[in-house]
């Protein structure tokens, strides 16, 4: 597995801004010499990621016994791979964890209660238990008893907090737990003068020669292949492989633990869509042929009983989304995926979608009937988000459904930067999300477009705010500052042939409800499916035996004909086809047929649950290279020569673009992402 450090996040607003780290030390910055720059990835706790020059020679570093002893060492800056700062020095804990063992020897009674049961805690008294040890070694009886107690307490417990140190990982691969001590600098970045304190940083690391850019798509059309055994295609050297024992540095992964943001360091971060978290379940995998290891993953679904909130394990949909390595907010995509999951007692009982950046389902995958399943999907198309979750279009077959599952194994191919998308579910929606074509990428408190053209980022913990020239910005992501514009219920969104998605009003012709005198030409028209609900692609094979599919959650209806009218379309259904299952399913679950009998649809009669897709046209990959600009209600308006867009100017309050010709203003708060085309 690769080894990242987890990103953490920090309880208080930080910087937003572009700088870069000079010293994990307890001197000042002008006391430390120095021999030569070195170039450094940084993070910051607010999401900004920079490369900058740092001229730093070494560091000071203190390692941390667990009796709360320090040895110090300098480290060479050139021996580091990367250094992980966590929010409170190791330092200040030992502090911490000191005043409260001399409060539990107060003469007050009160004070020494809370004094055990703040160190019961593992986030205390669980870093240093040696130093709970030696002092009981010394004291009187009440402290012998009260510091057993907390003993037993600390090993019992089942907790979803790792103790928290500095870490360093030096290219040896050894990796050090101890304090980088407090430290404050002045720095420059791109020509602006900035200062910084500890809290605000985060990480820093050594950086590759080559920065990770995304790859330029090739117009060709959409492929995908599910995948139900996963030996020669999944688990490869090349791909990143998620166990749940460990996090990606090494450290145990203990039972009930929220592993949401744990291996965001790999570019995986899971959620689940019903209240509560994804933690480790404790359940083992047990199951020949199978890289599984002791623990398991599970959605812990939070339960209310009056004002007491439990949580119950195995049963929820996971969701699980892709971000650039150790940066939460730049949304990313894997062409490979794969995971296992646990137990499935029926066939078809759960279902794995696979969406892209457009938030469209580009494959389903159904489990098979067997103890561990695989399930895997390959796709040409950035897979930008998964879910997990026992099949719900299996109504019809008036059978139970098996609810109950765990997870282990995930597998997934190199994470690419997905500029076509809307930022991940880490994004702070009060924050400007920008990222530089020199690849930077910071947050902001708000921006403002000068006439000029430039764009001036602006921070409470900034005196002055940050200016850049607006063709040096690659992509941004605007604050959320009202209501999100919600699309009509009678709308249904068209995607046409240059990738823009419109929200439109059906009919036997479709009208823009953003542009409302224009109609969508109907041989641009690639696919048609009810806004609010995701768009299901075809498979790729159904291309090859007819002109139009219609795609519902349980299967496809091939035609080689679509007639519409103002209140539908309808077709000729020229052949049936469902998901092909595991090799070993069963007879009885091959002759399941869970597809309504259709061979018509009624614009006002389509719910979400059941909504179909109308492909008219093959999917195309998009270029990686066009502009777009994503609105909140889910349009996408592609920009550039030969687009349906062009983009005139970026407004304080809105956005200027043409549309054939005519002038189209959209206001900024219906904005949520713009991404720049380069200059040709």
């Amino acid at each position: 597995m690769k080894t990242f450090q987890p990103v953490r996040r920090c309880k208080r607003p930080c910087i937003q801004a572009l700088i870069f780290f000079t010293a994990c030390i307890t001197t000042p910055f002008s006391a430390v010499p120095f021999i030569h720059a070195t170039e450094l990835e940084i993070t910051l706790v607010s999401g900004s990621v920079f490369r900058a020059e740092v001229p730093l020679d070494a560091i000071n570093w203190k390692e941390v016994q667990s009796d709360g002893q320090m040895t110090s060492r300098r480290i060479p800056t050139r021996d580091i791979a990367r250094l992980w700062l966590c929010e409170t020095p190791a330092s200040n804990q030992v502090a911490e964890i000191g005043e409260l063992l001399s409060r539990l020897q107060s003469d007050d009674y009160r004070t020494r209660e809370q004094a055990e049961t703040k160190l019961s805690l593992p986030e205390f008294g669980g870093r240093f238990p040696k130093m709970l040890r030696q002092l009981a070694a010394g004291a009187d009886l009440e402290t012998k008893y009260r510091i057993g107690r907390i003993l037993d307490k600390i090993s019992d417990a089942e907790s979803s907090t790792i103790s928290q140190f500095d870490e360093l990982e030096l290219k040896s691969g050894r990796i050090l737990r101890g304090d980088a001590g407090g430290f404050g600098f002045t720095c420059t970045v791109d020509g602006q003068r900035l200062s910084m304190q500890r809290n605000q940083l985060q990480m820093l690391r050594h950086t590759d020669a080559n920065r990770p850019r995304e790859i330029e798509a090739q117009a060709e059309p959409v492929t995908t292949e599910i995948v139900l055994e996963s030996k020669g295609k999944f688990y490869l050297p090349e791909q990143t492989t998620v166990s749940f024992d460990t996090d990606p540095l090494g450290n145990e992964l203990i039972r009930k633990m929220d592993i949401g943001s744990v291996f965001t360091p790999l570019g995986l971060m899971l959620g689940c869509a019903e209240p509560g978290y994804v933690g480790i379940s404790g359940y083992g995998f047990k199951y020949p042929d199978t890289p599984t290891g002791d623990n398991s993953g599970s959605v812990f679904t939070a339960v209310k009983n009056g004002n007491q909130v439990r949580y119950k394990k195995f049963r929820g949909t996971l969701t699980i989304d892709f971000c650039m390595p150790n940066q939460p907010h730049i949304p990313a995509g894997v062409n490979e995926f794969g995971i296992h999951i646990a137990t499935v007692n029926h066939e078809r009982d759960f279902i794995m979608e696979a969406f892209n950046g457009a938030g469209q389902v580009i494959t389903t995958v159904e489990a098979g009937e067997r103890d561990c399943p695989f399930l895997g999907v390959r796709s040409n198309e950035l897979i930008a988000r998964l879910r997990i979750r026992s099949n719900p279009f299996l109504g019809k077959l008036q059978r139970k459904i098996d609810d109950d599952y765990a997870f282990d194994s995930i597998c997934f191919s190199k994470p690419e930067i997905l500029l076509t998308a809307a930022t991940t579910g880490e994004s702070d929606t009060n924050k400007t999300l920008v990222r530089l074509k020199s690849g930077n990428f910071w947050v902001a408190g708000r921006i403002e477009l000068k006439r000029d053209g430039t764009i001036e980022l602006f921070d409470d913990d900034f005196e002055t705010p940050l200016t850049f020239a607006t063709d040096a910005v690659e992509f941004l992501s605007l604050p959320d500052t009202s209501d999100a514009q919600r699309p009509k219920r009678s709308s249904w969104s068209v995607q046409l042939t240059d990738g823009s998605i419109l929200n439109v009003a059906p009919g036997k012709v479709f009208r823009s409800q953003l542009i409302p005198d224009y109609i969508a030409p109907a041989d641009q028209i690639v696919a048609i499916w009810p806004t609010g609900s995701p768009a299901r692609f075809a498979h790729t094979e159904d291309w090859k035996d007819a002109k139009n599919v219609i795609v519902l959650p349980t299967g496809r209806l091939l035609t080689n004909q679509v007639n519409f009218t103002a209140t539908g379309y309808r077709w000729q259904t020229r052949d049936r086809r469902l998901q092909a299952l595991a090799p070993n399913a069963r007879d009885l679950a091959r002759n399941e047929d869970p597809m309504p009998d259709l061979e018509q649809v009624v614009y006002k009669d389509v719910d979400n649950l059941s909504a179909p897709t109308l492909w008219l046209q093959q999917p195309m990959i998009l270029d990686s290279n066009a502009g777009s600009i994503v609105l909140r209600d889910g349009q996408r308006l592609m920009l550039g020569e030969g687009r349906l867009f062009q983009l005139v100017s970026l407004r304080k309050d809105s956005i200027e673009l043409t549309l054939n010709g005519r002038a189209v203003e959209i206001d900024n708060d219906r904005v949520l992402t713009v991404k720049f085309e380069p200059k040709r």
